[in-house]
């Protein structure tokens, strides 16, 4: 494949243009999404070539497997049409697609995403959809003024979109997920031979990666990197833990903490990728760092949400700090103090002191705090303090269940979806079965 690869996410399976089963308006919209997708496709195939226009007719129904040929399309494109309407936006599969998308475009500014807003669909009804935190309309869509769904109009619409990728190339850079994925492989590569394929069949099969899939891509462990990277967990679980026995130590505990990131929903992580926009300091100059909240408890689930985020980065070993002050161990400058002698020591900077400030802007670095109950926790000024000395931190905070420790800390995001009651302390065993299987 030469030059840039485009996805092309949509919903909705091909239907008979005079089913009675469908109400009319319904069928109308149905019918200009199909025109409009069709027009984008054939002129990218015309631009492009036709390996390059990452289209699969074929949909999905929710509870069915998702193609891992659509995984792997959606990890190895260079940009995306997203073709927006009632529909698409009900779709669990273009909502998943979504955020695949916005998060890889978070990772690598690059990644070029044209939503396709079809007739009278607006950024307001995205918006209400539910698809605002994914940033999705920060992309200059494809609109027109005039929202008859007519076969001219359709024509306009579907060229206003192409040439949104009249200028895009396709990149040599890596990106994290790109990295995570060939990590991933590496691992998995010593059982790609005729005497150990049986372990990576067993594992696929734990997936749900079909036969016909399977056989679609000739780089097996590729494949499989591609699908455990958006499994649900248990499947992922199930997956690494069948191949254990054909796994060195070294390659299975690789494998391990590649994948335990993975039980974090990625639309939930993304924004950590992302990044929202710093807040001023009320009432003085300057800004003050991001903040995000997560219903959870545990140190290690924030360290899995900072992995999911950027793919579990080489770096992260040392850009994420507990924090652990309470009430009562000292005035604010000590623990002011106490804050920078840990930061100091986690990048290694003793004696280079100086070097903090640049150090912390060249790569995310990231501060989780477990808040303890509120008669422990420390003033929400400390942290407030806190954020306006170290503005290019992230501070990550571990609210608990139903965010019941966060009211005092104001101006933090929280992350959506949140957890399901439970999930924390279930993954948490699991996480303790995976790091001992024999």
């Amino acid at each position: 494949m030469s030059g840039p690869a485009i996805f092309i996410s949509h919903s909705g399976k091909d239907f008979a243009a005079n089913d009675a089963s469908i109400p009319a308006d319904r069928r109308a919209r149905l019918q200009y999404a199909r025109d409009v997708r069709d027009l984008i496709v054939a002129e990218l195939k015309k631009s492009l070539g036709a390996a390059n226009v990452l289209f699969d007719k074929l949909r999905l129904e929710p509870g069915d497997q998702w193609q891992a040929k659509l995984h792997q399309w959606l990890g190895l494109c260079h940009g995306a049409v997203i073709l927006l309407n009632q529909e698409a936006v009900a779709s669990a599969w273009v909502r998943k697609e979504t955020t695949i998308l916005t998060w890889r475009r978070a990772l690598r500014p690059e990644i070029r995403i044209v939503p396709v807003l079809l007739g009278d669909f607006s950024p307001a009804d995205v918006e209400a959809a539910g698809f605002g935190h994914l940033d999705l309309m920060m992309s200059q869509a494809a609109r027109l003024a005039d929202p008859a769904m007519t076969a001219p109009n359709a024509e306009k619409l579907a060229e206003q979109a192409v040439k949104r990728f009249a200028d895009l190339r396709a990149s040599e850079n890596s990106e994290p997920l790109t990295t995570w994925i060939d990590d991933v492989a590496a691992a998995l590569s010593p059982l790609d031979t005729a005497a150990l394929a049986g372990y990576l069949d067993r594992a696929r099969k734990k997936l749900g990666v079909s036969d016909e899939d399977w056989a679609y891509f000739s780089d097996r462990p590729r494949t499989l990197a591609h699908q455990l990277l958006h499994a649900p967990y248990a499947s992922a679980y199930e997956a690494v833990v069948s191949l254990r026995r054909g796994l060195s130590d070294v390659n299975f505990c690789a494998l391990r903490n590649l994948v335990v990131p993975v039980w974090v929903e990625p639309e939930a992580a993304e924004p950590l990728a992302r990044g929202a926009p710093a807040q001023p300091a009320a009432g003085a100059a300057g800004r003050l760092a991001r903040m995000f909240a997560v219903n959870a408890g545990y140190h290690t689930t924030g360290t899995d949400y900072v992995n999911r985020a950027f793919c579990s980065p080489p770096w992260q070993q040392r850009r994420t700090m507990p924090l652990h002050d309470k009430a009562g161990e000292g005035q604010a400058s000590e623990v002011l103090g106490r804050f920078k002698r840990d930061l100091v020591a986690q990048l290694q900077l003793q004696g280079k002191e100086h070097q903090l400030a640049a150090r912390l802007a060249s790569n995310p670095f990231f501060v989780v705090w477990a808040l303890p109950e509120a008669d422990q926790a420390p003033p929400p000024e400390i942290l407030e303090q806190l954020r306006r000395d170290y503005p290019d931190i992230t501070y990550f905070l571990l609210a608990a269940a139903d965010f019941a420790r966060l009211p005092a800390y104001a101006g933090a995001t929280r992350l959506a979806p949140p957890l399901p009651a439970g999930l924390e302390d279930s993954v948490d065993v699991h996480k303790g079965n995976i790091a001992d299987v024999e």
